[in-house]
C-alpha cells in the first residue's frame, strides 16, 4: 500500500519560511510554510479543506483506501474547529447595535427563528450601546438555554467557533491555530519554519546515518518530544510521523532529511502526486 517517494531537492531555508519556492502558482504568495504544507489538500484552492479533499489528497500521493479514509476523518474532525474563528464566517464588523455583527450570520438566523412573536424584549426608542449590551446578554441566555449550549457561549463572539460545522472544513489561513503539543517545534506558533529545530531532529536522533532516520530513531524522537500528560499531542505526532514514514521511506527503510524538509512546505506531496501520475502513464 505504501509508496516510496523519491527525495526532492531541498528548498532554500528561511527564518520565517516565506522564501521557500512556491510549488503551485495558483496558491497565494504570502503563505507561511505550514499553510503551504496544508494547501496541497485544498484541491480547489478556495482556502478550505473538506474531508473529501483530504481523502483525495492522500489517494493522490499513493495512500491506500483505508488509510485515506481514516486520515480524512481523523484530520478534519481534529482540526476543523480550531481553525474556524468567528471573523471567518461572514460575521462582519462586531457592533453592539448589530446582532449579525456580534453573533455571526448563522447564529443570528437561529436566534431569530427561536424568538416567539409578542414575547421578545421591547425595543427602546434610542438603541444606545449600553441598552443593546443588556438586550444581547438576555437574548444570549435564552439562546443558550434553548439549544443547551455551554453558558456564555452565545454572548462571547470569540467562542462561537465552538459551534461545529458538520462538514468539518479546515481553514488554511488559520491552520497555525491547530498546532498541537509534543511536536518537533519546526513550525513556530505562526506556522513559520524554524531551521534550527529542523536541524535538531537529525543532529540529536540520526545516529546511523547523519541525513536519515531509521524506524527506531524516529520512535526515539517521538518519545523525546512528548510533553507530560499531553495525550492528544502524543497521538497526533505519532500518527503524523508514522504515516510519513510509511509513505516516504526509501528502499532501505530510511526517512531521508531532504524528504522530511520537503514535507514541511508541502512540495513533497506535489512531487509524489506527479511521480505517481507519471508511473501510471508508463504502466
Amino acid at each position: 500500500m505504501a509508496a516510496s517517494a523519491s527525495s526532492p531537492s531541498s528548498s532554500s531555508d528561511s527564518d520565517d519560511g516565506r522564501n521557500v519556492e512556491k510549488y503551485d502558482p495558483a496558491m497565494p504568495h504570502d503563505q507561511s510554510v505550514l499553510q503551504k504544507h496544508v494547501a496541497f489538500f485544498d484541491r480547489n484552492h478556495d482556502g478550505l479543506v473538506y474531508p473529501w479533499e483530504t481523502f483525495r489528497g492522500f489517494r493522490s500521493i499513493g495512500a491506500g483506501l483505508p488509510l485515506s479514509t481514516v486520515a480524512a476523518a481523523f484530520i478534519n474532525m481534529a482540526l476543523s474547529q480550531k481553525t474556524r474563528p468567528l471573523a471567518s464566517h461572514g460575521g462582519g464588523t462586531r457592533s453592539p447595535t448589530s446582532d449579525a455583527g456580534r453573533f455571526g450570520l448563522n447564529t443570528y438566523i437561529l436566534r431569530s427563528a427561536l424568538k416567539t412573536p409578542g414575547r421578545g424584549i421591547r425595543p427602546a426608542p434610542v438603541r444606545s450601546p449600553q441598552f443593546m449590551r443588556r438586550v444581547e446578554e438576555e437574548e444570549g441566555r435564552k439562546f443558550e438555554t434553548t439549544l443547551n449550549l455551554p453558558r456564555g457561549l452565545a454572548r462571547d463572539p470569540n467562542r462561537l467557533g465552538e459551534i461545529p460545522s458538520l462538514l468539518f472544513p479546515i481553514e488554511v489561513k488559520n491552520i497555525h491555530k491547530a498546532k498541537h503539543g509534543s511536536d518537533s517545534g519546526v513550525y513556530d506558533s505562526e506556522g513559520r519554519f524554524v531551521p534550527s529545530k529542523f536541524e535538531e531532529i537529525f543532529g540529536k536522533h540520526a545516529r546511523t546515518h547523519e541525513d536519515a532516520l531509521t524506524s527506531d530513531e524516529l520512535q526515539e524522537m517521538l518519545k523525546s518530544n512528548r510533553q507530560p500528560k499531553d495525550y492528544r499531542g502524543w497521538l497526533a505526532s505519532y500518527t503524523e510521523w508514522k504515516v510519513l514514514y510509511m509513505l516516504c521511506k526509501d528502499k532501505d527503510g530510511l526517512l531521508r532529511k531532504d524528504t522530511v524538509r520537503a514535507v514541511y512546505d508541502g512540495s513533497l506531496f506535489e512531487r509524489m502526486e506527479k511521480d505517481r501520475a507519471s508511473n501510471k502513464l508508463k504502466d
